[in-house]
Order: C-alpha cells, then sequence, then structure tokens
C-alpha cells in the first residue's frame, strides 16, 4: 500500500502529508530530488522517498511515515518545482538506482531475520559487510563497482565504520579518453583512459580513487574498439596511422594526441638539392649530397644509415621515406682542385665558405703600394684561392707586377690572423729585389735573408717571422731544415727552375709543406709542355696525373699531332689554378715604364780575377789619393775602374787565350734567365752595353740558342736597315748595340723590354737610351731591368748615382776629362769599397 495513497512527488500538497503541521522541518539539512526518488538529510537521520510513495525509509526510525518522513515532504513541497521528466536517466541515476539495491531496505531480511551489522571499505574500493542475527553471523564482499549503489541505499540496521563515513560518492562522472602518445622507443602507444590516467577493468562503471567514488562515462561508440587496451603502433607503420586512422580519430572530442603525436607528418620521398663539402685531410673534401623531403633538409648519410633496417627516417617529428626519388651517383670524397674542375650544378654548402673567384677584396692596410686594376684581379685570385684550400700559378708577363700582387696577398694572410711563416724561393739576381721592395711596400712582413754563410736555422722558428727570402740554391742544400717546418704559403719566383722533375730544385720544392703554393713566372707555360707537368706537381700535385700518363693524353698527341681536342682539354684543366695577363691586355693599365735592378754574384772565375786587380792595384791608387797634395791621375784610376766592371761583364773582357770562352759570369746567367723570359713571352729586347766584345759574346748565345737579332756598333754602316729590320721582322727578337752607339737617335718601339748589361758612369745617359724604347709610339708598358754585381764597384756607383741625382746627370762624356767630375773622396771610396767587397766575396 502506498505511503500517501494516489499521490506522486508532483502532485503532493501539505494538507496529504500526515503530521506535517508538528513535522521538524527546521532540522532539514539538504533535499535532493532524481527521477526516481527523494532524498532528505537530516541533523539525526536520513529520508529515502520513491517518487510514487510506494517505498520509504527513515534512517532514525523503524517505520515510515514518520516525524521525518513528514519533515522531508513538507521541506519538499515549499520549495519543489515542476520537474521535466527526462527522456532516460542520467549515468549517476542510473547506476545509484540499479537493479538488487532498489529494495535494499529488505537486504538484511532476505538474509537473516532482523539481521543488524556494520560495513567498511577495502583500499580497492570494495565493501566488506558483517551482519549477525542472534548466533548466527555472515560475512559479505561487494565489489567496487556495486559499492556506491550500496551506500546511496543503505539497508537499515546497517552502519558505516568512521573509515567509510568519510568516502564520497561524487555526482560528476569522469569522461573517457583515447590518448596518443610516444614511448621511448619512438612508437606510438594508444591508451584508453578516463580522467587524469584511470584505467579501470573493461567492464567497469566506477572508479575509486581512495578517497571518492567516480562513475565513467559513457565510451563513445566510435572509440569502443580502442577501448579494449592498449595498442601500440611500430615506427614503420606510424606514416600509415598518420595519413589514415590518426585524420579520423582527430574528430573524435575524446581522441586526445600528445603534442608530439599532432604535430607527426610524413614528408613525400625526398629529392636531391645541394651538396654539403666539408674539408678533410690535406686537399680532400668530403661530399654528402643534401635532400630535401618538404620543407626538412636530409643528409645522404642519413639515409645509407637507415637503408636495409627501417623505411622511414624521423627528423624531429617528420618521417621521411627512406628511399629517396633518385639516389646520388656521384663521388662522396674528392680531391680540391677536381671539384673545381667538375663542380655539381647543384647548389654548394659547408666548410668552403667562399668558392667565388670573382670576389674583390679591399688590399691589406700595411699595404703602402696601389694595385691596379689587373693586379687586384691577381690579388683577389690569390685570396680565392687561399679560401678555397687549392694553388696556383701566376704567369704574368714580366713588368707586370707579380712580387706586388704577391706581396699583398702575402700581407693580407697575416693581417687575417696566420702565424706561421712564409717562404719565398727565388734566385740570387732577384733575392735582393724581394728583400728591398718588401721593405718598402709591406715592412710587417719582417723579411728576413736566409742566405750565406750568416743565416741562422734558429731565426726561421723564432715566434713573429713571417717573409723568409731565399735561394733555388740554398732551397735544395738546406732542404731537410725547411721541410721539417710548416709554411704559410711557399712562393717559388721564376718556377722555370723547377721546370725539370729530376733537378734537385723541383725535388726538394715538392717537399716543402705549406697552406698555399704559389709559383711565378712569366713563361707562358701552357706552351711549354715539359716544363708544365713539373710546375703543377709542385702547386697541385696529382692534377695531371703521373709523368707518363701526361706525356700518352697530352705532350705527344699536342707536340707530335696538334691535338686541338688534347690542347683544349688540357686548357680546360689548368685554367682555374693558372692566371696570366699580358701586357696588350692590360695596356690602359700599364705605367709607362717600370724599372727593375737584379743584382747578381759574381762567379769563381770573377772572384779571383776582380780580387787580384783590387790587390794589385785598388790599395795603391787609394793610398795616392790620400795625399791631398798630390795631383790626382785621373787615366790611371779611370783604367783601373774599367777594368773592374769588365770583369763584372764577363772575365773573357780581360782574359785573352783560346779558354776564355769556358770561363762563367754570374751576370751573364741573370742575362740568359732575363732574356729567355722576355722571349718566351712574345716580347721584344734591346740589350745595351758599353763594351764590344761584350757584345761578341752575347751575340754567340744568340746564335746557339737560334735567335735572331740585328745590331748597332760604332763601326755600323747600315744602321737604318739594321733599325727597320728588328721593328719590323717579327722573327727578329733582340736588338744588341752599344751604349755610345745606340743609345741616342734612334725607334726601337717594337720592342718592350730592355736590358742594360752594365751601368754607365750616370743615369742620364742610360735614361736617353732607354727612351730609344720608351717614347711615342710605344704601345706597350715598358720593362727596364738594370744588372748590378753585389758588392763591387758596380753597386757602388748605383748608390752615388741615386744620391748625385741631377749632379750626376750631367756626365754625358766618358773620357778622362769629364770623368774629373768625381772628387777625391768619392774615387777613394769606388777603389777602397771595391778592396773590401773583393775580400768579402772571397770569404764567401
Amino acid at each position: 500500500m502506498a505511503l500517501i495513497p494516489d499521490r506522486t512527488l508532483e502532485t503532493v500538497t501539505a494538507s496529504d502529508i500526515p503530521g506535517g503541521d508538528t513535522a521538524p522541518v527546521a532540522s532539514v539539512r539538504e533535499i535532493r530530488r532524481s527521477p526516481t526518488a527523494l532524498m532528505a538529510r537530516m541533523k539525526d537521520a536520513r529520508v529515502t522517498v520513491s517518487a510514487d510513495f510506494e517505498d520509504g525509509e527513515c534512517s532514525a526510525c523503524p517505520t515510515v511515515p514518520c516525524p521525518h518522513f513528514s519533515a522531508a515532504l513538507m521541506a519538499w513541497v515549499k520549495k519543489r518545482v515542476p520537474v521535466r521528466q527526462p527522456k532516460r536517466l542520467g549515468l549517476i541515476d542510473r547506476l545509484l538506482s540499479s537493479p538488487g539495491w532498489k529494495n535494499a531496505d529488505h537486504f538484511a531480511a532476505d538474509y537473516f531475520k532482523g539481521a543488524a551489522g556494520d560495513v567498511d571499505i577495502q583500499p580497492d574500493g570494495s565493501l566488506k559487510i558483517r551482519l549477525s542475527a542472534g548466533r548466527r553471523t555472515a560475512t559479505f564482499e561487494l565489489p567496487a563497482d556495486d559499492a556506491p549503489s550500496f551506500l546511496w541505499n543503505l539497508p537499515k540496521g546497517i552502519v558505516k565504520t568512521d573509515k567509510l563515513k568519510g568516502i564520497r560518492v561524487s555526482k560528476k562522472p569522469i569522461a573517457p579518453e583515447l590518448r596518443a602518445e610516444y614511448d621511448e622507443r619512438r612508437r606510438i602507444v594508444l591508451r584508453p583512459v578516463w580522467g587524469e590516467g584511470v584505467t579501470p577493468g573493461t567492464e567497469s562503471r566506477w572508479h575509486f580513487d581512495g578517497s571518492t567514488y567516480h562513475a565513467l562515462d559513457t565510451v563513445p561508440r566510435d572509440l569502443k574498439s580502442y577501448f579494449k587496451g592498449e595498442r601500440v603502433i611500430e615506427e614503420d607503420d606510424i606514416p600509415q596511422f598518420i595519413e589514415s586512422e590518426f585524420r579520423s580519430l582527430m574528430t573524435q572530442p575524446s581522441f586526445k594526441p600528445s603534442k608530439d603525436v599532432e604535430e607527426t607528418k610524413v614528408a613525400p620521398k625526398p629529392c636531391l638539392s645541394a651538396l654539403r663539402v666539408n674539408a678533410d685531410a690535406g686537399d680532400w673534401l668530403e661530399l654528402d649530397p643534401i635532400y630535401m623531403a618538404g620543407d626538412v633538409r636530409l643528409a645522404m648519410s642519413e639515409i645509407l644509415a637507415v637503408q636495409g633496417k627501417r623505411k622511414y627516417i624521423r627528423k624531429g617529428n617528420t618521417l621521411i621515406p627512406a628511399e629517396p626519388v633518385k639516389p646520388y651517383a656521384g663521388p662522396t670524397r674528392m680531391r680540391r682542385v677536381e671539384f673545381i674542375l667538375n663542380k655539381p650544378d647543384m647548389a654548394i654548402e659547408g666548410d668552403l665558405p667562399d668558392f667565388d673567384p670573382h670576389k674583390t677584396d679591399a688590399p691589406p692596410k700595411g699595404f703602402s703600394a696601389t694595385l691596379r686594376s689587373y693586379q687586384q684581379t691577381g690579388y683577389d685570385w690569390m685570396r680565392y684561392l687561399r679560401r678555397a684550400g687549392l694553388h696556383g700559378v701566376l704567369a704574368d708577363d714580366m713588368g707586370l707586377g707579380k712580387t706586388h700582387q704577391t706581396m699583398a696577398f702575402l700581407l693580407s694572410t697575416y693581417e687575417e690572423g696566420a702565424t706561421r711563416p712564409s717562404l719565398i724561393v727565388a734566385p740570387t739576381s732577384v733575392m735582393d729585389s724581394w728583400m728591398q721592395k718588401i721593405k718598402d711596400f709591406a715592412p710587417s712582413l719582417r723579411p728576413y735573408r736566409f742566405y750565406g754563410p750568416e743565416r741562422r736555422p734558429e731565426i726561421l722558428r723564432l715566434p713573429g717571422q713571417r717573409a723568409i727570402v731565399t735561394t733555388y740554391t740554398v732551397l735544395a742544400r738546406d732542404i731537410d731544415l725547411l721541410s721539417s717546418m710548416e709554411w704559410e704559403t711557399v712562393v717559388l719566383d721564376e718556377a722555370q727552375y723547377i721546370k725539370t722533375s729530376s733537378t734537385q730544385y723541383a725535388q726538394a720544392a715538392k717537399r716543402l709543406s705549406a697552406r698555399t703554393r704559389m709559383a711565378l713566372t712569366g713563361t707562358p707555360i701552357e706552351n711549354r709542355l715539359d716544363e708544365l707537368w713539373s710546375i703543377f706537381q709542385f702547386v697541385l700535385p696529382g692534377l695531371l696525373g703521373s709523368h707518363q700518363s701526361f706525356r700518352e693524353r697530352f705532350e705527344i698527341p699536342i707536340i707530335r699531332n696538334n691535338d686541338a681536342v688534347a690542347r683544349a682539354k688540357l686548357k680546360k684543366i689548368i685554367a682555374p689554378f693558372k692566371l696570366r695577363r699580358v701586357k696588350s691586355e692590360v695596356l690602359q693599365d700599364l705605367p709607362p715604364k717600370v724599372e727593375d735592378v737584379r743584382m747578381c754574384d759574381l762567379s769563381p772565375h770573377q772572384q779571383a780575377l776582380y780580387r787580384a786587380l783590387v790587390e794589385r792595384d785598388g790599395e795603391r791608387l787609394a793610398e795616392e789619393l790620400r795625399d791631398a797634395g798630390k795631383k790626382i791621375d785621373y787615366i790611371t784610376v779611370f783604367a783601373a775602374l774599367s777594368k773592374m766592371k769588365r770583369i763584372c761583364d764577363h772575365p773573357a773582357l780581360v782574359v785573352n787565350g783560346p779558354r776564355s770562352a769556358d770561363l762563367h759570369s754570374g751576370k751573364f746567367e741573370v742575362f740568359k734567365e732575363l732574356i729567355t723570359e722576355a722571349l718566351d713571352s712574345g716580347q721584344k729586347v734591346v740589350v745595351f752595353t758599353q763594351y764590344l766584345e761584350m757584345m761578341n759574346i752575347i751575340e754567340d748565345y744568340l746564335r746557339q740558342n737560334r735567335v735572331d737579332f740585328s745590331e748597332i756598333r760604332g763601326d755600323s754602316r747600315e744602321r737604318a736597315e739594321a733599325i727597320r729590320r728588328f721593328n719590323e721582322n717579327e722573327n727578329c727578337k733582340v736588338f744588341v748595340c752599344s751604349l755610345m752607339a745606340g743609345g741616342v737617335g734612334i725607334d726601337l718601339t717594337s720592342a718592350s723590354v730592355v736590358i742594360h748589361y752594365d751601368r754607365w758612369w750616370n743615369a742620364a745617359r742610360e735614361d736617353q737610351a732607354t727612351d730609344r724604347v720608351h717614347r711615342w709610339g710605344q704601345r706597350r708598358g715598358v720593362q727596364v731591368f738594370k744588372l748590378i754585381t753585389r758588392g763591387t764597384l758596380e753597386e757602388k756607383i748605383d748608390k752615388m748615382i741615386s744620391a748625385k741625382g741631377d749632379l750626376m746627370n750631367s756626365i754625358v762624356d766618358v773620357d778622362a776629362g769629364s770623368f774629373k767630375r768625381f772628387d777625391r773622396d768619392e774615387l777613394i771610396e769606388l777603389l777602397t769599397g771595391a778592396r773590401q767587397a773583393a775580400l768579402a766575396s772571397a770569404e764567401v
């Protein structure tokens, strides 16, 4: 029978409630209404009434209706609002009113009549129920999934333990989530959870966290298959998952991927896009192709590392197919020179910061000269070679300033922080010129002359050393020392000295170790194949292959068959490492005239003759001159000095006899080097000397070497014809004349090189002779060489000419009368200086 007949919670009124007038309504602390029941909490009781009044109970009274029952209903009537019956019960109501506990007040009676007992909670949320009725006792274990419903509808006679009283039942369910995360092996793990990582059994409806029971919300239909347990997706299967399932799952609100998983993407197959170049030992480069897979960079080494092991390469959160669109078929290791010659048609990256040969750099701050535009180009080219870790041959025409370009380059390396010294190897005749030019234009190179018995090997290793200048003779003699050092730069001036690979000079040069190797020569080496291979063996060993293969591939086909294809191929190979400009190409930038003093050494024959003459006549004449009261015998002094000058030219000028031709001259050796270089570069040469005997020696040498020449002497009758032939005949390469006969009144503008074999007593006469070539109508720059024998009368004359300037220029005649322009002290200086030089040269 209903507790209030014909009434429901929605229709009951105050007048229908028994004892409503006296009911303790004020004691009601909480009232809650669910679609199935009304629950009220009071100070000393808890009342539950079903919505149809068929059932009801009070925890404090044995039966209902009771005052608590009446108070709960009166409170309900006062606050009642219309309740819209839901179409279906909410999760919590369904769970708390689940079958089995709806008639909970009959629970104990079903087992024990009048039974009572208590209920306690276990750590896993299950309940332990102990009942007793008389002598009968029973203990029940209730699973955690049924505990909330049991506690909400606690049967009469059963009380909670103190521990259980603090346990709550949350009315907010935990939403299910399907999480996707990477594990330590970079696999994706799909893990079904509720809330903050709750992972209950597959059939669970509640989760107990130690203090509260939480209802588990319903899993969406499309995700039910994922909530049967964890699922692991291997790395090679991730791309397929990302491209298919992942996209579908992202539409589900309950799918919660980690940031890494959400950002995971699959790139297209990699395509070759660049070549990364890394420096290896020596002249070698490591080449590593760079691929692009979408916007992701990938090295070939990374592809090779996984091929045959995995299908994909991971770069952060991007998975890239391990099979490129087109595999790289080129080499992975090349020499620098081969790389320059066969540079791939793609972007270059890596530790070759600048492979641009056209980049222009400012000259070094400590360089006091001004580089002409073509010299700036040569300087930039040498800088480019150094940046690229390469080496080269500067083969400009003589007179274009190879020394200046090289000095600027050397100085730039030290201004950029280079610490090791550089070695300059030059012929003996050029060594002093190098020393002087460095002192004049690049003094911070701090040149040291490593030559002669005074050379000190320990100085080479001192900190702060920069430019060490030496000769080929010293190089060959001290190669064990010089090859034991690491040089910043090695420069070989007049590199034709190593044109024969089997010579001591060539073998020694190849043993030198340097970051940069430069060869300087005025010879067009591509036309001298026997020299070219040997020079490039020093500059870039192996570039042209072995000597035998070079002969077979290039030398024989070009020389014997004039093979244009072989010549073009050879030119292409050496082009990046050779720079040559001829005067006709840079005419506008050329200075009108460049003078160069070449120092020469006395040969043993010359030393003996010179010393004997000085000891016999020099000191005696000097003593006579010191007697101020004695008249100067200018003719005798002039004769002695002239004989010294003749010895400096060639011993054959003072020694008669059939064996005079076997005597050697240091100056004549320098002359042969100069004229060979000039002729090899296609220039015409004019040679001035004041001695007819020297003209004979020069002309004999030209005939022996089949060089066509023309001449003018004092007794020449066909002067005009000799001049015309030299200027108009392309095959006539050299004009030899005495200073007196050819020094004035003629035009020799077809030449561009002038060699003053011996020094005149004044600069004016020399300048007049030079002007036969450097005059109106000259279309090329003129290179003037003046040969001076070191430590002799000639060096003294040169210094006096330079010091006296215009005064010496007034002396234009060579006879005893004009020779009187030298005063007593100057003549003593010439004679005593000559003696000291002779003694010093003999000691060396």
